[in-house]
């Protein structure tokens, strides 16, 4: 069975995707992943027996379709006798459009570069919200009546107004330069100055949105053509930005898809999307979610979340568990950063690692550093991420003098991850509900903590707090205020023995809550999919023959 993956990074840094593969492999399988192209990273390679193609979505979009529609049309319509013909004008036709495209785009970026050096508009980096949880709670299955009426009806009165754009852009300029103009205490070359720089600005918001749409336009296509290209069995999509790709290529194939939803795509972080943007994600998937052959998810919050929203089976739970490969011997990486090497009697040792970001709680933690004696513990963030927030981090820890406390180090490989944890005391893992996918998430850092023999300090969220107290593997904490992360932190520390028992509970734990148990669940998803491919007249509940979308001429 040829199994096709289709993600939206490079393939290297997927730890969920690269377990799947290495599952399906074992099977037997040959399979292929279709992801974008990284820096430093080759167009084709195999990785470990996975065939990789990376795809560059920014260049050749156009040439990009008409490759594919002339590779599906060739496939049904090749053996005609007007073929050869069509082929010839389909390739004049293409060349017309990318000459009237190349002129567009020159006109664009040359208007681009002239207003950005005249005016240079900067967009502040926007902080998490979290106001808008319970509200999202409350629509997390059901939308009301009211949001469906709204988007409907202003979707109708854009499409009506849509022929009179070119007489109401040029009225609303006039009447923002009248109101700035008449309105106001400043001079009249002063008002027209600011109206004309937020009219430009604007514009140039408007421009930033439909390069990014065009973009992600080019990314489906080139990932539908280089899917097409694998003539897999099955796809896999895998997460919503995928789907609609991987829907359409199992289609033009005649083949089955899965679908992998690794979080809840409408409410994911960093802030929460606008609400139409939400009702299309919730309309696409709902409609493409009941196509998919079987569906999977992380988490057991998730699936209920989507059993409910759409009414479809209840995914089946394959979590982002890490591989067990026995208890890891210590290596004293964090201790010798923090200068407690062979120190007696050690520091309790606190450690993130992870990607440093917004909505990890890290600010927090380190503020909970000042209530610690420095002689009893020490926190270590081991890893990279966002520039701005690894700086706001160190400004912290020198501003409040926390540097015999408090250290940030650059991220390792993954394969040493796991020696480096075990010379830890706890792992911590407080993610801000700043969106209900890190609300209802699990994590998979809660997982590397957990192999690694070490117990974890999580917050009372629904899928961490069950995982915790089912296990007993760490304690949950009330709040994420620095004074209650410290409190948690003064509890473990003065609680030496009660840790020791979280440790061993961590190490008898680890074995059954790895990869191979969860590889068990995924590896009978696709027994159960290749059965289905095998009777394709298996009249079970449920189950749709596939058809190509075309029957050869």
């Amino acid at each position: 069975m040829r199994v096709c993956h289709l993600i939206t990074n490079p393939y290297t840094l997927d730890t969920r995707v690269r377990k799947q593969c290495a599952t399906l492999l074992e099977m037997g399988c040959d399979v292929a992943v279709v992801g974008t192209l990284g820096r430093g990273r080759p167009r084709r390679e195999r990785d470990a027996g996975v065939r990789v193609v990376r795809i560059k979505p920014d260049a050749g979009t156009l040439r990009r379709t008409a490759r594919l529609t002339g590779l599906v049309l060739r496939d049904h319509f090749g053996g005609s006798r007007f073929w050869p013909t069509a082929q010839r004008a389909a390739r004049g036709l293409a060349r017309v459009a990318a000459a009237i495209l190349r002129f567009a785009r020159d006109v664009i970026r040359t208007a681009q570069r002239t207003v950005r050096a005249v005016l240079r508009p900067r967009r502040p980096h926007e902080a998490p919200r979290f106001g808008n949880l319970r509200e999202a709670l409350a629509t997390e299955s059901r939308l009301p009546l009211s949001a469906h009426l709204v988007f409907w009806l202003g979707t109708l009165l854009g499409l009506l107004l849509l022929p009179l754009l070119p007489l109401l852009l040029p009225v609303a300029v006039v009447a923002v330069l009248l109101k700035r103009t008449v309105i106001g205490g400043r001079s009249l070359a002063g008002r027209l100055a600011a109206a004309g720089s937020r009219i430009v600005t604007e514009a140039l918001k408007v421009t930033r949105g439909l390069q990014q749409r065009v973009l992600r336009l080019g990314r489906g296509l080139e990932l539908i053509d280089a899917a097409y290209r694998m003539d897999a069995n099955v796809y896999q999509a895998n997460d919503y930005d995928t789907l609609l790709a991987t829907w359409i290529t199992a289609r033009l194939r005649g083949v089955p898809f899965v679908y992998d939803i690794h979080e809840l795509y409408d409410e994911s972080f960093p802030t929460r999307k606008p609400f139409r943007t939400r009702y299309l994600i919730r309309l696409v998937e709902g409609r493409l979610i009941r196509r998919a052959i079987r569906t999977i998810t992380v988490g057991d919050e998730i699936a209920r979340i989507m059993h409910e929203r759409y009414r479809v089976a209840r995914p089946a739970v394959v979590r982002n568990a890490q591989p067990y490969e026995g208890e890891p011997a210590p290596v004293p990486l964090l201790r010798e950063t923090i200068g407690d090497d062979g120190r007696e009697p050690r520091r309790r040792l606190f450690v993130y690692a992870g990607r440093v970001a917004l909505g990890r709680g890290l600010p927090e933690c380190v503020l909970a550093m000042r209530r610690i004696d420095p002689a009893r513990g020490a926190l270590v963030i081991l890893g990279d991420g966002d520039p701005a927030r690894l700086r706001e981090l160190r400004e912290l820890i020198v501003r409040h003098s926390l540097g015999d406390r408090v250290s940030l180090i650059p991220a390792i490989a993954s394969a040493e991850l796991p020696g480096v944890l075990a010379d830890a005391d706890v792992g911590l893992m407080l993610t801000q509900p700043a969106c209900l996918s890190y609300y209802y998430g699990l994590g998979n850092k809660l997982f590397h903590y957990v192999n690694a023999g070490i117990p974890v300090l999580v917050p009372t969220q629904p899928e961490k707090r069950r995982f915790v107290e089912a296990h007993g593997v760490g304690h949950c904490c009330d709040d994420l205020t620095p004074e209650a992360i410290a409190e948690a932190m003064q509890r473990m520390i003065d609680s030496p023995q009660w840790l020791e028992s979280l440790k061993q509970r961590c190490r008898e734990v680890a074995p059954s809550v790895s990869w191979q148990r969860e590889a068990d669940t995924y590896r009978s998803i696709y027994e159960g999919v290749y059965e289905r491919i095998l009777f394709a007249d298996d009249p079970s509940p449920g189950f749709r023959p596939w058809r190509p979308i075309w029957s050869p001429a």
